[in-house]
């Protein structure tokens, strides 16, 4: 009797092992809170241009786009800070204004945002975006930001192992 592994563990011989490894966490983030309508993350160089960004769909590819085209935003401020971030589109930071009113021309109501980094390395961001106006509590952030951890961590090792060098055999 054959026996099939759960289609998020199996790695698709075509997909690398980091851009696999990037798409489950997303779908991990959007799933750990309940009013999260998707997620999306970013890799970022140390000076804060996008690497690369998957998200659960659309609206995070949306999202991901935006904050790159728009510097001032949450998503570069947790970066910037090391931290976490709620911005909602209704009661939001000036500086972000702008940011905000294209955010919510998305249908987002609510950002928490976090830094991902592995001890000092920062690595980039990861997102939850909901289209409700008070998804996320402080208890979510502090959730949030305990998985944004984890998930740098596993990505940290992940690019390291994948930059050893080969040995021959």
């Amino acid at each position: 009797m054959p026996t099939t592994l759960p289609a998020a563990r199996v790695a698709s011989p075509t997909v690398a092992p980091l851009t696999s490894l990037l798409h489950e966490v997303t779908h991990h983030c959007a799933a750990l809170l309940p009013m999260a309508t998707g997620c999306a993350l970013s890799l970022l160089t140390t000076d804060g241009r996008r690497i690369t960004s998957v998200a659960t769909n659309r609206t995070g590819e949306e999202l991901s786009s935006l904050c790159e085209r728009m510097p001032e935003n949450p998503c570069s401020s947790a970066w910037r800070d090391s931290g976490v971030v709620v911005a909602q589109t209704l009661a939001g930071s000036a500086q972000w204004s702008a940011w905000l009113a294209h955010a919510r021309s998305l249908g987002i109501q609510t950002v928490l945002t976090s830094a991902l980094h592995a001890g000092e390395r920062r690595i980039g961001t990861v997102s939850v975006f909901s289209s409700d106006p008070t998804a996320f509590s402080s208890t979510d952030a502090g959730v949030f930001a305990e998985s944004a951890a984890r998930v740098a961590h596993r990505i940290d090792a992940c690019q390291r192992f994948l930059s050893r060098p080969a040995i021959a055999v």
